[in-house]
């Protein structure tokens, strides 16, 4: 019984994950797309953060593994 609810979580985790970085990557297109309409520096800024909120992302869904 234990490792099955640690398998639904650790499912849950993984889904968690994959669905905050598709919100992160549609957040990064969408900075680009303004980015080369917009010439600006706030949307560099928020490119940068979208991009190191992925890595971060990233390296937890890792360490979750």
């Amino acid at each position: 019984m234990k490792t099955k609810i640690s398998k639904k979580k650790k499912k849950k985790i993984s889904h968690y994950f994959s669905y905050h970085l598709t919100i992160v990557s549609f957040i990064a297109l969408t900075a680009l797309l303004l980015n080369n309409h917009i010439k600006n520096p706030i949307h560099d800024i928020i490119l940068h953060l979208t991009s190191s909120l992925g890595i971060m992302a990233m390296h937890a869904s890792s360490k979750q593994r």
